[in-house]
């Protein structure tokens, strides 16, 4: 029997000291105090049946309670085995999800790169080093084309075959992450302007062969910005500032790459104190609607007008449209002005028809219109039963903007069947218009001599009797703007084009004043008219 009660006791130690080394990985995983007391009665609980052995040796007789207290220091050994172990495996396993978190955290789950939250404490880690670095913020140009066009699927496919392509186009000890959508940011161990662009060629060069993808040839290229931090007192949101500012010129310009300096800096913030003026003035409603005359010398009578958008400033001046436009468009605020621009225009048009029943307003459409089916909506609320406002407003779409948005074409048949003319401003500027016009899209041209300028009066001649021999062919109106000198008329009249608008026939006049002189025009005509 005593045999037995020594055998048990031994088993019972030798698993003790078997849990050991598990309950030493179990103090390594959890800092928790309790795992290390455990730890500290397993050995003391291994001396114990160490003692309790050399006291079964050394009894020479042992009773049933040595020997029941043998199987339970047995089973007691074995209940510990057991915790140790499923302790063990419970703690590997939250381990291991908690490493996938923090990988789901830290790593973009599309392209598997580095996200915005590990770019972001890499940034901090460096800035807090005072280590200077370089940071590269990429935007790729024409994704979003793509991914209407193709659909989300060629989209995400794109950016995870673009992603393993920049990664092996990396330069040493240079990090590449994704921070949403098409944004990417590069960081750079070394801040010099000849490293960041010796990076950027490596980029260039390895997105000059086309990605093909579903059957798809796709190209693809990018605008990026540099921000350089060389040691001095800055945070990462003024590197990632001053990386999109540079951007957003380097996208403007069509460059892949523009380093931030200050006087880029300085223009950001007038454009955007302009913007914060700008949007100030639709809130308080202080923009105006200027109208100019389209003048017919056939028939010598006002045709039509054209609305003007104007910027009142504080010194007492007008910004043409034109000054501010691009900016509006970019910022996003465009999409608020057309709309304000026909609602103006709408409560304008009665005074207009009150002189001049039937004068028609040009309103010029912008990128973004094109874009989005908002205008159709915009329209249709100002549309009534009997049809007044479409039969009295021309649509003016810029050439060039034509051959940049093919989607405009089924735009145009919309805003046809809603009953509103259409017309190509500046035409001969791009290719877009008379793809329209041969399928009978548009109504109207509406050309600037101006473009023709650096020709000779040959060449300059003989294109404008094309464009007026297009528009009598396709039977479509024609309207010549831009008009400053009087030989222009005279010359334009010579060629057949009878409708003219510009600052030597009548400036952009305010509503009232636009009344007035449409109303000493009528007069005029009558009594000309009369006369003859």
């Amino acid at each position: 029997m005593t045999i037995i009660a020594v055998l048990i006791v031994i088993a019972g130690l030798f698993i003790l000291l078997s849990t050991l080394k598990a309950a030493h990985k179990i103090c390594f995983l959890s800092r928790e105090l309790g795992w290390k007391v455990l730890y500290a009665l397993i050995i003391g609980f291994s001396v114990s049946y160490s003692v309790f052995v050399a006291y079964l040796i050394s009894s020479l007789t042992i009773d049933w309670v040595d020997l029941g207290v043998s199987g339970i220091l047995f089973f007691g050994s074995v209940f510990v085995l057991l915790v140790i172990q499923l302790s063990l495996r419970s703690l590997k396993r939250e381990k291991e999800r908690t490493e996938y978190e923090k990988k789901l955290a830290e790593q973009d789950s599309l392209t598997g790169l580095p996200n915005r939250a590990s770019c972001l404490c890499q940034i901090s880690e460096w800035l807090d080093k005072h280590t200077p670095f370089a940071l590269l913020l990429i935007d790729l140009n024409n994704f979003k084309e793509i991914n209407d066009a193709l659909g989300h699927s060629v989209g995400d496919k794109l950016l995870k075959e673009l992603a393993i392509r920049l990664s092996q186009a990396l330069l040493p000890n240079n990090v590449l992450y994704r921070i949403g959508g098409d944004e990417f940011v590069l960081l750079c161990s070394a801040h010099d302007a000849t490293t960041i662009y010796s990076q950027n060629n490596t980029f260039v060069s390895t997105l000059h062969h086309p990605f093909h993808i579903e059957g798809y040839e796709l190209n693809v290229n990018y605008s990026a910005g540099a921000s350089q931090y060389n040691g001095a007192k800055s945070s990462s949101m003024d590197l990632l500032k001053e990386a999109d500012i540079a951007m957003y010129h380097a996208k403007h310009t069509r460059q892949s790459l523009v380093i931030f300096s200050e006087e880029l800096g300085g223009e950001a913030k007038k454009e955007l104190m302009t913007l914060q003026m700008l949007q100030h003035a639709l809130a308080k409603d202080e923009l105006l609607i200027h109208y100019q005359p389209v003048y017919d010398f056939v028939s010598g009578d006002i045709v039509a007008v054209e609305a003007l958008l104007r910027w009142p400033q504080k010194d007492g001046t007008l910004l043409a449209a034109e000054q501010f436009i691009k900016m509006a468009l970019r910022a996003g605020i465009l999409r608020q002005i057309t709309p304000w621009v026909l609602n103006r225009v709408h409560l304008d048009l009665p005074a207009l028809l009150e002189v001049k029943p039937n004068i028609k307003v040009h309103i010029n459409l912008s990128a973004f219109d094109l874009q989005s089916n908002k205008i159709v909506h915009h329209l249709a609320e100002h549309q009534s039963a009997e049809g007044t406002f479409s039969r009295h407003i021309v649509l003016e779409i810029a050439d060039s903007l034509l051959i940049l948005h093919p989607e405009s074409e089924e735009l145009v048949r919309t805003l046809n069947e809603l009953g509103y003319e259409v017309n190509i401003d500046d035409f001969a500027t791009g290719n877009g218009g008379l793809r329209h016009l041969i399928s009978k899209g548009l109504s109207g041209i509406k050309m600037d001599p101006v473009v023709f300028s650096h020709l000779s009066d040959d060449d300059k001649n003989t294109l404008l009797e094309l464009c007026a021999s297009i528009a009598k062919r396709l039977d479509v109106k024609l309207v010549a703007k831009g008009i400053e000198r009087e030989e222009q008329i005279e010359k334009l009249k010579k060629i057949g084009i009878s409708q003219m608008q510009g600052f030597h026939i009548c400036e952009p006049m305010s509503l009232n004043n636009c009344v007035t002189w449409l109303s000493s025009q009528s007069v005029v005509s009558q009594l000309l008219r009369t006369t003859k």
